[in-house]
């Protein structure tokens, strides 16, 4: 079964438990899946308001925008395992020789590169999605403010949990020019969600400001 077909409380079983299934890589497209589908219910929200008259053209077209990134999300979940298969098939090549293991070694850094693109196109989403977030937060539905920012949160988490991944992947190789400009979009990555999330939680003060 793939993981984005299992029930919330057999994959949380499975992460945990001592064969573990899974990691953080796809807990962090879980976490931007359950993000994009806030997104999804807050537009619905509001376009079945009559108040938001005057944007309903605007949530119309967002509605549309954000079913594909849940899914990508979904698939993620899953593509986080995938993406790491190249290293699991290079720790099993043989290391006998002084050769073999040079092979070894470099598959095993090819294979890290691999890995890392996944996390990356994560966080990337993440950062789509939380663009779309100040918008929704900002002129959409009050009454759905804390289904909003729960959805920020999500997605600042997805793309936070997915800049790691990338860092402890590829950290070791950054002397590679293409790894480097990776870690380099990564860290952009991660200071745009931490903005964009401050940016929501600045439109929404009578939640996120105590009440004095």
């Amino acid at each position: 079964m793939k993981l984005q077909e299992m029930t919330t409380e057999v994959l949380a079983r499975g992460i945990a438990g001592p064969d573990t299934i899974a990691g953080g890589g796809s807990v962090s497209a879980l976490a931007g899946a359950y993000g994009a589908a806030l997104m999804s219910m807050v537009s619905r929200k509001t376009l079945q308001n009559k108040k938001y008259e005057p944007v309903r053209d605007e949530f119309t077209a967002m509605l549309e925008r954000v079913q594909e990134p849940r899914e990508t999300f979904l698939r993620g979940i899953q593509g986080d395992i995938d993406a790491f298969g190249a290293v699991e098939a290079a720790l099993a090549l043989p290391k006998n020789t002084d050769e073999e293991k040079a092979a070894r070694r470099k598959a095993m850094d090819d294979g890290m590169i691999v890995a890392a693109e996944a996390p990356l196109r994560m966080a990337e989403l993440a950062v789509e999605c939380l663009r779309e977030f100040v918008t929704i937060v900002g002129k959409g539905n009050k009454n759905a403010w804390s289904d909003a920012l729960a959805g920020v949160l999500m997605l600042r988490s997805a793309a936070l949990g997915s800049v790691y991944n990338v860092r402890i992947n590829l950290n070791p190789l950054a002397d590679r020019a293409e790894c480097r400009a990776m870690l380099d979009r990564a860290t952009e990555l991660e200071a745009e969600a931490v903005s964009l999330e401050a940016e929501c939680m600045a439109l929404a003060p009578e939640l996120t400001r105590p009440t004095e």
